[in-house]
């Protein structure tokens, strides 16, 4: 009898010493004679996705293996995946035949260390890079009603980009093995389990390895949640992951800058918001991450990306009853200094920008076209003229919200009244959230873009309110600095050790209720 097997990337969670490519299992299943000749290997490839074990920039390798009932079988249970329950409906696959040659080459370039080998290497050079300390910032009383966790907001890396991007990443400043996914992944992993934060917020995850690698936080307590960004040929995007024993996930929300026909918002950077509460309580909080546009020249785009953002922000964590917002923590990558003035860190930081004399208005008065019916003030208009005292669902919300989104039809009368358009005209953007930033924005850097930089923030509100509850921090993963990388002769990063471009930020909170 005849079958099909669907082969996507390798998953070997569950037994580390088994780090082998798909291309290798398939070998083995040939040498067990259970193929009988290179034709039964097809790569099904899409046009917007890549694998992060190929250089090949638009090719997604998945196998389809014709075989018959013989000792195959039993590498099945290692590499099948219910994919098919993850779906992606908007791309297309186009099918073309490659060697096993072909394929064993790319494979042996991307191939995963043996763990063993990993781990010598990587003691050997922590101890050349002691650059991180736990810097305590209050003390943790644990009051009966509270609850402590642990978060981290990472940029991870599409293999995709990096792939793509080679030029970033010269060989004087990398060695080429810490580039590859398989001593990325190692590293990764190793992050995760260290830090073991209740949520983990992350920047560029690859959309396949989010379904063929990121799912190995499930075997050690996690949920997750992705929203990939808008255009298909940008296979990477936001995740949250949250431990179940400690956390009620409540509601996520995919935020989506991309507005047709707006110069402000023509990009597909997207967000991801989810609200949550503590096992041991029904209060909420929201937690929020992003990865804004990185061309350094278009602060006005991440400006208008973060105005939306903390609409949408406000949205989802306002609560009707109290008629006022629960605890907000903001992270991700926002390809911003802190220096910029009317940047986007002052912006979220100050609660204030002004923006009339500073960026080119391209829709005469208004920073946004009022058809979007994003406020000023960082409000939905038609939500913010709607009568408080009655609750609105979210499907309610989402029919009188004015922004375009692909999950939703959009059929709001975009006329404004001429009475309205003051909430749109008054040169200053503001929004009600007092931020405050986990990491000081004199010393330390997150990531290299032709200088060590700080683009990577973590942000919480600070309010004494006893009806939705108070957010602390209790302490920071310090950040290195200029000075101590130069120190360490660290001139880039993936290395043994990180494996992104970008070094993670860490926090733990008290959520006080």
């Amino acid at each position: 009898m005849n079958s099909h097997l669907f082969l996507s990337s390798t998953k070997c969670w569950s037994c580390r010493s088994l780090f082998r490519t798909t291309t290798n299992l398939v070998m083995d299943i040939q040498q067990n004679k259970a193929l009988t000749n290179e034709q039964n290997v097809t790569n099904c490839a899409q046009s917007s996705i890549q694998s992060g074990f190929t250089t090949d920039s638009n090719i997604n390798r998945i196998y389809h293996v014709r075989h018959q009932e013989s000792r195959s079988h039993q590498y099945a249970p290692r590499i099948l995946n219910n994919y098919s329950s993850y779906r992606y409906t908007s791309t297309q696959q186009s099918i073309r035949s490659i060697s096993t040659s072909q394929q064993r080459d790319r494979d042996r370039n991307n191939k995963m260390p043996r763990l063993d080998e990993w781990k010598v290497e990587k003691q050997q050079i922590e101890l050349k890079q002691d650059l991180r300390k736990w810097i305590k910032l209050a003390d943790n009383p644990e009051p009966p009603n509270s609850f402590t966790f642990k978060l981290i907001c990472y940029n991870v890396l599409s293999q995709t980009i990096l792939d793509n991007h080679k030029y970033l990443y010269p060989k004087n400043t990398h060695k080429e093995r810490y580039l590859k996914w398989g001593y990325r992944w190692e590293a990764l992993q190793h992050e995760f389990r260290e830090h073991n934060a209740d949520i983990i917020c992350l920047q560029e995850v690859q959309e396949s390895h989010y379904v063929d690698y990121y799912q190995f936080l499930k075997s050690i307590g996690y949920e997750g949640i992705f929203k990939q960004r808008t255009n298909s040929i940008y296979p990477d995007g936001c995740a949250i992951f949250y431990k179940t024993k400690a956390l009620n996930m409540i509601e996520f929300y995919g935020v989506e800058y991309f507005q047709p026909k707006t110069n402000l918002l023509d990009r597909h950077n997207v967000g991801l918001i989810a609200k949550f509460s503590p096992k041991n309580s029904n209060r909420s909080f929201v937690v929020a991450t992003t990865h804004l546009l990185f061309n350094p020249k278009r602060e006005d785009v991440r400006l208008a990306q973060t105005q939306v953002l903390l609409t949408e922000i406000n949205r989802i964590s306002y609560d009707y009853k109290e008629q006022r917002n629960v605890p907000v923590i903001l992270c991700g990558d926002f390809n911003s200094s802190p220096t910029v003035t009317n940047g986007v860190y002052q912006f979220i930081t100050k609660q204030l920008i002004n923006y009339q004399n500073v960026y080119h208005l391209r829709q005469g008065k208004s920073w946004l076209p009022p058809e979007l019916g994003v406020t000023n003030d960082c409000r939905h208009l038609n939500l913010a003229k709607s009568n408080p005292n009655v609750p609105l669902s979210r499907s309610e919300e989402e029919e009188l919200i004015q922004l375009h989104h692909s999950s939703r039809r959009h059929n709001i009368n975009t006329a404004i009244k001429s009475a309205d358009l003051r909430l749109f005209e008054s040169g200053e953007l503001v929004h009600r959230f007092n931020f405050t930033s986990v990491y000081p924005t004199v010393e330390g850097v997150s990531t290299n873009q032709d200088n060590w930089v700080l683009v990577d923030y973590l942000f919480h509100t600070v309010t004494k309110d006893k009806l939705m509850g108070e957010m602390k921090c209790l302490g920071r993963y310090e950040l290195p600095t200029v000075a101590g990388l130069n120190s360490k002769h660290i001139k880039g990063i993936p290395n043994i050790k990180v494996g992104s471009d970008h070094f993670p930020l860490v926090a733990q909170f008290r959520f006080d209720f």
